[in-house]
């Protein structure tokens, strides 16, 4: 996988101390404009808010966390959407785990902490002829 130099940046507030990682969003937004992000940027821009919330100076703060509120909102309604059919999962005892953006969200505590557009889960085949009836 080929990362441009504006994604290794973004990882890097995403992941780095704060401290360190504050110096990287200011490169970043040095060299390519917040509205000219490419689309995989964006979707880390919740967990750089993350990382960066605490620390004082941080350009367009308030910007990223409007961000970061709106995949909280839209990721929590789909948690919710799905919690029926996780019940119904549980109550039938079918091995399933939430994989990539779910995932996540999950291990963060955090809804908003990466965007999602769906739920993505994989089931023991074992289960499979279970989970067709779901």
């Amino acid at each position: 996988m080929n990362l441009s130099q504006e994604n290794i940046l973004a990882l890097k507030c995403a992941i780095l101390p704060p401290v360190e990682a504050r110096a990287a969003w200011t490169e970043l937004l040095q060299k390519v404009p917040f509205d000219d992000f490419e689309h995989s940027t964006y979707r880390i821009v919740p967990s750089i808010y993350l990382n960066l919330r605490n620390m004082p100076n941080v350009e367009i703060l308030d910007r990223i966390k409007g961000f970061y509120k709106f995949c909280w909102a839209r990721n929590s309604n789909l948690f919710a959407r799905f919690l029926p059919i996780a019940k119904e999962l549980n109550d039938l005892s079918i091995e399933y785990r939430l994989l990539k953006g779910g995932a996540i969200n999950l291990i963060s505590e955090s809804f908003g902490s990466r965007t999602m557009g769906d739920l993505d889960i994989v089931i023991s085949k074992f289960d499979l002829n279970l989970f067709n009836d779901v």
